[in-house]
Order: C-alpha cells, then sequence, then structure tokens
C-alpha cells in the first residue's frame, strides 16, 4: 500500500468519523433529547468517535518515519545474540539426552551379558555335576543320583 493510498483511507475515515458524529448531533437536536440522561452518552460516542481518528491519524504519521539504523543494528545484534544462546542451550540438552541415552544402552547391555552369563554357568555347571555323577556311577556301578532321585 503505497503512501497516497494510506493518505486517501485516513481522509476517508476522517470524513465517516465527520459524518459518524454529525449524525449524532442531528438525533440529539431531532430527538429533542437536551436534558435527556442519553444525550450525555450520545456526546461521549461522538467525542470518543474523533479522539480515535486523532489516534488514528498520529499512529498513521509514526509509522511512516523512517527508523533508526542504529537501532536496527541494535535489534540485529540482540536477535543474533538470542539465537546463539538458543542454540547453545539446545546443544548442551542434546548432548545430555544423547549421553543419558548412551549410558541407558551400556547399562542395558552390562546387565543382559550378566543374565546371559549367570545361566550359561547355571547350565555348564549342571551339566558338569551330571557328568561327575555319570562317571561316578559308571566306576561304583549305580546310577547318578539325579537318575535315582526321578528328576530330570
Amino acid at each position: 500500500m503505497t503512501a497516497a493510498q494510506k493518505a486517501a483511507e485516513t481522509v476517508d475515515l476522517a470524513g465517516d468519523v465527520r459524518e459518524a458524529q454529525e449524525r449524532i448531533a442531528r438525533a440529539i437536536r431531532v430527538g429533542e433529547m437536551r436534558g435527556d440522561p442519553l444525550c450525555d452518552v450520545l456526546e461521549a460516542i461522538s467525542t470518543s468517535l474523533g479522539v480515535q481518528l486523532q489516534l488514528h491519524e498520529a499512529a498513521a504519521e509514526r509509522a511512516q518515519l523512517p527508523a533508526d539504523p542504529a537501532a536496527l543494528v541494535r535489534l540485529e545484534e540482540a536477535a543474533a545474540t538470542g539465537a546463539d544462546r538458543r542454540a547453545a542451550k539446545l546443544a548442551r540438552a542434546h548432548t545430555l539426552r544423547a549421553t543419558l541415552f548412551g549410558l541407558a544402552v551400556v547399562i542395558g547391555a552390562v546387565m543382559m551379558a550378566g543374565a546371559g552369563a549367570v545361566w550359561w554357568g547355571q547350565r555348564t555347571q549342571a551339566a558338569a555335576i551330571t557328568s561327575i555323577e555319570a562317571g561316578v556311577g559308571a566306576r561304583s556301578g549305580t546310577a547318578p543320583m539325579r537318575q535315582r532321585s526321578g528328576s530330570v
């Protein structure tokens, strides 16, 4: 939107506000509301429309002012610094998360290896005992203890 279009829009807005204020004043005259408590309310509405128009025009003028180059540089530096801090924070969080995950995997692997070693040791020991019992039984001519008791 060009400055001319913005100015035309402001002029149209000003005309609309003046027209609304005139219609309110005409309603007060035609309705003979000079002593009515609603007259004060309608006049307050008309005044607030005028104030809003002034605020709009002041904001439109301020928006057309050129930006201060030093302020733009400060804003750019602040954005870059904030982005750097955010990136560093994310990197630290990611590193911590990855470290904890790796530690959990290592602990899990050690526990699985330990459980496997216990299981393997028990099975090896049971096989060794059975072998010893079979050897003793073969030498003495009796059946191994597990076969006599009926256990596997």
